[in-house]
Order: structure tokens, then C-alpha cells, then sequence
């Protein structure tokens, strides 16, 4: 074989090594997108011993949130609850409106779209409508222990209750 045959099968198998590595570089290239997207696909589930531990929220308390409806998890082929991260994140969220003072009727309207301003602001409400009464109540517990409960009068037609009213108008209670 001449030299020109040489170079001629060298640049063939040159070529076709070359083809083949690519083939095959392609070829690991598409098995690795396909093995990491699919990876990515899986979800990891944590089961209800662990989340209690992690959220410091009682077994029977994450059963209660899920018969509810306010904290609704996947089932194990064995019916095991089986919490995700989007269940852990609504987990977190629910606790910070348990921490807010929101009972868990508001927190079901919130987490099932109602906005989260109307039932808060309703919620501030509430609270300043309480302080307000409390305030009250605050102002006659100090009349009486300053002075003792008023006499009640005989003389007046005056229901007891209405006396009360009467006294503490007076009184600036």
C-alpha cells in the first residue's frame, strides 16, 4: 500500500472515530438531560413522625389540619400521609397565622384565596375592639379597688344595671 493509501484509510478511521465519539458524546449528553430533568421531576416526601419533629406541630394535630381540609397531603399506597415541600411551605404559612392569632376558619378562607388583608384587617378589628372593652372593664376594677363598690339606691326606680351604667357615666368609668 502506498503512502496515499495510508493517509486515505488513516483519514477514514480518523473520521469515523471522530463520528463515533460524537455519536456517543451526543448520546451521553441526551441520557444526562434526560436523568437529571426526570430528577428533577421527583418529588421527596417526608412522612408525618418527621414533619411533626421539623414543624414542632403534634402528629394528631397535622391529622386534624388534613381532615380539615386546611393542610390536604398525598397518600402512600399503604394510606401513609406524605407531606411534600409545597405541603411544608403551606405548613409554615399556617403556623404564622396561627402566630397572628387567626382561628382556623380564617386561616381556611385565607389559604383558599380570600385575600389575606380583608381577613387580617378584620382581624385588627376584633383585637382593638377587645382592647377597647378591656380598657373598660380595666377603668372599673380601678374604681373599685380605689373606692369599693357603690351603694345601690332604693329609692329610684332604677334597675340594677341601669344604676351601674348610671354610676360609671358619672364616674368617668
Amino acid at each position: 500500500m502506498g503512502i496515499f493509501a495510508h493517509l486515505f484509510f488513516y483519514a477514514i478511521f480518523t473520521s469515523a472515530l471522530m463520528e463515533r465519539r460524537f455519536v456517543g458524546w451526543v448520546l451521553l449528553s441526551r441520557l444526562r438531560d434526560s436523568v437529571s430533568s426526570s430528577y428533577e421531576d421527583v418529588k421527596v416526601f417526608k412522612k408525618i413522625e418527621e414533619v411533626s419533629k421539623l414543624s414542632g406541630v403534634s402528629k394528631r394535630t397535622l391529622q386534624y389540619y388534613d381532615d380539615e381540609g386546611i393542610l390536604p397531603v398525598k397518600r402512600s399506597k399503604n394510606n401513609y400521609r406524605l407531606y411534600d415541600d409545597e405541603t411544608m411551605e403551606r405548613l409554615w404559612k399556617i403556623l404564622w397565622y396561627k402566630e397572628m392569632g387567626l382561628d382556623l376558619k380564617e386561616i381556611k378562607l385565607i389559604l383558599e384565596g380570600m385575600k389575606q388583608e380583608i381577613v387580617i384587617e378584620e382581624k385588627v378589628n376584633k383585637i382593638n375592639y377587645t382592647i377597647r372593652v378591656l380598657e373598660e372593664q380595666k377603668k372599673v376594677i380601678e374604681y373599685i379597688q380605689r373606692y369599693s363598690i357603690p351603694v345601690k339606691s332604693e329609692e329610684n326606680n332604677q334597675t340594677y344595671k341601669d344604676q351601674i351604667k348610671q354610676i360609671r357615666k358619672e364616674k368617668g368609668m
